[in-house]
């Protein structure tokens, strides 16, 4: 692939998308002397080959189905025909599994008894199986006791089904502890046990432990196959261990297993989540085509993941529009039938649209970011004299909506003020009216195109509504193409909210705040967690969105929070119930900065005591400790402002600043602190407990107070000589001494 700049500050050119033109459209081998697996790489991904091949690619799972149906009926009329043996129901049972049918499966394991017949381990495999696959683990449960029940001996294929479904049900500890019962048993494990555990351990984000089981199972019963490569190349797209993944790719190779292309899509997303590795990804999808894998849905997102991570608008452009023509042409294949179209194997999911999403916040938030002052950055895109450059973006990877907040949750800096309405050339771009919307009508389908070559914000934007619009009105009879969810709400409503003209009020009152009161509901859903900071991080930059609705919403979100909290109410692990916390957008770490933002705003407006009341609350919100220790760096215009008002003789708020927030300390200090915090959380004694001598907390105290003495000292000599030369006194940088 021809080499590219790392950086997204040059304009992308048409030539530097040959190459991914090449992966995503791949000329037509028409020679007849091609056969075999040569001539599926040649053809890989025509159009017109993939609508020759349309029943063989798409119907397989359709084609399946009906297998399974026949067999099903045929078991069952053998079963009818003659008196019923246990052969013959268990044959019903697997297939009712098979088909996803437990209720089916469970009427059918019930003629067992019915016949006075006794079921053996393979019918209860077989039930156990059905309800695995409808995640109903109790079930399984149930059964697994009454196989031991009976003095039935649990098989591989047993405690396979129960270590899966634990796994389905996200309970990773009780997987692991089934595998240990196993082992005591004198089962051995299989690879598929194997593969199960380090999925659950994917799925838990505790790559550790997958690494852990993945080398456990390598030096101890198999070498891995090519499923759990593939897992563990999984592992190393969620760390970003682009390295890492290339290494196990070749280890596969060398061990003569061949890649599918699940491992392809694997591989691409762990080089896609680097920026040093993001152009690898695209001549990954070159090597995966030629050989003769066809990207599926799946790869398409991850391609549009990689991008959204780098604020790469003009390539997800390409995808999505390489994307609609196979939809289209999976449609036509149909003959026109738009339902049958709609489970074609390049229809957009919900994750497409995200990750659609997350890139243009990205490339907004891209070209907001001021100029560098050797003026070597120029934009995103085509950056015009008008437009106000930007720097590179961050190369972390977006993931979730989470961190595209955590990307750009702040508007550029003013030079004149925190209040001050940006006056960048961008800014002023996206205040005036909406340019026409680039994305245009594909004639021969409703798929939409994009074909804008603007990186201008308001364009941006224009984009990313039209793009809404077809989402919420491009399927069926106008009906959504895909089903809206909080997720999607979330990542739209932050772009909105937080990259559009924020210095406007009236942009909020009349758009913003509706929409978010509204949008929600009329699908049946309730407003996230996310969605409600990102409309607090809106209305908290701007004054007087800040005076006239500010408080309310931070009233919404203290109210929510305490009707989520007893929900939870009840016999549970605080680990568990913080895990819930942190799925629905209201965790620790997401009320800290709710909270810091509450008393950013308050500053802002100049109520300085409702900051100081805000911060008090923090350190008691839930339980004392709970929330991290807000510091003078979370609140820096705080700090300010109190220290003028101690310069004019108005001590009082500086006084009480120092007793809600430690004094700026030492790392080592620091730590010290934490653990004295922790020690109160836990009520271990009081100020003349054994332990704080044990912490040499005694020695620490003499060695500040000592400090203190002569720091004050120091400046009391400073200040008579100040004063004897009729100066002004410097400011203090400190209201009181260390305690």
């Amino acid at each position: 692939m021809q080499e590219m700049g790392k950086d997204l500050d040059i304009a992308v050119e048409d030539a530097d998308m040959e190459d991914l033109y090449a992966a995503l459209n791949a000329p037509v081998q028409t020679s007849s002397s091609l056969t075999g697996p040569g001539a599926a790489a040649a053809l890989k991904l025509d159009p017109d080959y993939l609508s020759r091949l349309y029943l063989k690619f798409t119907n397989s799972g359709e084609e399946k189905m009906t297998a399974l149906q026949t067999t099903r009926e045929k078991a069952v009329r053998q079963a009818a025909s003659q008196l019923p043996n246990l052969v013959d129901i268990s044959r019903v049972i697997q297939v009712n599994a098979l088909t996803q049918r437990p209720q089916e499966a469970q009427q059918a394991f019930d003629m067992i008894s019915l016949n006075n017949l006794e079921p053996d381990l393979i019918a209860y495999n077989h039930l156990m199986d059905a309800y695995c696959r409808a995640n109903d683990l109790e079930a399984v449960q149930r059964l697994f006791g009454e196989v031991l029940e009976k003095n039935l001996k649990p098989d591989i294929i047993t405690y396979g089904i129960l270590v899966h479904a634990h796994i389905r049900k996200r309970e990773l500890n009780a997987a692991f502890k089934v595998y240990e019962d196993m082992k005591k048993s004198g089962v051995q494990p299989s690879q598929h046990i194997f593969s199960s555990l380090m999925k659950g351990c994917i799925q838990a984000n505790d790559i550790k432990r997958a690494w852990a089981t993945f080398d456990h199972m390598r030096s101890e019963f198999y070498q891995p196959d090519a499923i759990s490569y593939s897992l563990m190349i999984a592992a190393c797209a969620k760390g970003k261990e682009a390295e890492r993944a290339l290494d196990l790719f070749q280890e596969m190779a060398q061990n003569g297993l061949s890649p599918t292309e699940v491992t392809f899509t694997a591989l691409i997303k762990a080089c896609g989540s680097r920026s040093d590795y993001y152009l690898e990804a695209f001549q990954l999808l070159e090597q995966m085509v030629a050989e003769g894998f066809l990207p599926n849905t799946h790869t398409y997102n991850v391609l549009f993941q990689a991008a959204a991570g780098q604020g790469d608008v003009a390539r997800a452009r390409m995808i999505w529009n390489d994307m609609m023509d196979r939809y289209d042409a999976a449609v036509a294949a149909a003959n026109g039938n738009e339902a049958a179209g709609r489970t074609a194997a390049y229809r957009p999911t919900e994750w497409t649209f995200i990750h659609l999403f997350q890139c243009y916040a990205r490339a907004i938030n891209v070209a907001r970011r001021p100029q560098k002052a050797n003026g070597t950055a120029k934009g995103v895109a085509n950056a015009s004299d008008d437009l106000e450059t930007a720097a590179p973006p961050n190369s972390a990877n977006i993931e979730s909506v989470g961190d595209v907040e955590q990307a750009a949750s702040e508007p550029p800096p003013s030079p004149s003020g925190a209040d001050t309405p940006p006056t960048s050339a961008a800014a002023t771009e996206e205040s005036a009216p909406l340019a026409p919307s680039a994305l245009v009508e594909s004639s021969s389908s409703s798929s939409l195109r994009l074909t804008s070559t603007s990186s201008l914000p308001r364009d941006l934007l224009a984009e990313t509504r039209t793009l809404w619009t077809y989402l919420t009105t491009g399927g069926p009879d106008s009906q959504t193409l895909v089903p809206i969810t909080t997720r999607l709400l979330d990542v739209y409503f932050d772009i909105l909210s937080t990259r559009t003209a924020y210095s406007r009020a009236n942009h909020y009152q009349d758009a913003i705040l509706p929409f978010h009161s509204t949008a929600y509901t009329s699908h049946g859903l309730q407003p996230t967690g996310q969605s409600r900071s990102s409309l607090l991080t809106g209305v908290t930059r701007d004054r007087n969105l800040m005076r006239s609705e500010g408080l309310n919403v931070w009233k919404d979100i203290l109210a929510w929070d305490a009707e989520r909290e007893k929900a939870l109410e009840g016999p549970m692990k605080q680990t568990d119930r913080e895990r819930s916390r942190e799925l629905e957008g209201r965790g620790a770490s997401h009320m800290f900065r709710n909270f810091v933002r509450v008393v950013n705003g308050l500053v802002r407006i100049g109520d300085v005591d409702g900051a100081l009341s805000t911060i008090h609350q923090a350190s008691v919100f839930r339980h004392p400790g709970y929330l991290p220790q807000v510091q003078f760096k979370d609140v820096y215009s705080l700090v300010e402002k109190a220290r003028s008002m101690a310069e004019d003789g108005r001590l009082g708020p500086a006084k009480r600043l120092l007793e809600l927030c430690p004094t700026p300390r030492s790392a080592e200090g620091a730590a010290v602190d934490e653990v004295r915090r922790r020690l109160k959380v836990a009520s271990v004694g009081g100020d003349n407990w054994w332990g704080w001598k044990a912490l040499g907390m005694d020695e620490q105290k003499k060695i500040r107070q000592e400090a203190y003495k002569r720091n004050r000292r120091k400046t009391q000599q400073t200040a008579k000589v100040v004063r004897k030369e009729g100066m002004k006194v410097p400011r203090s940088t400190g209201f009181a001494p260390p305690e």
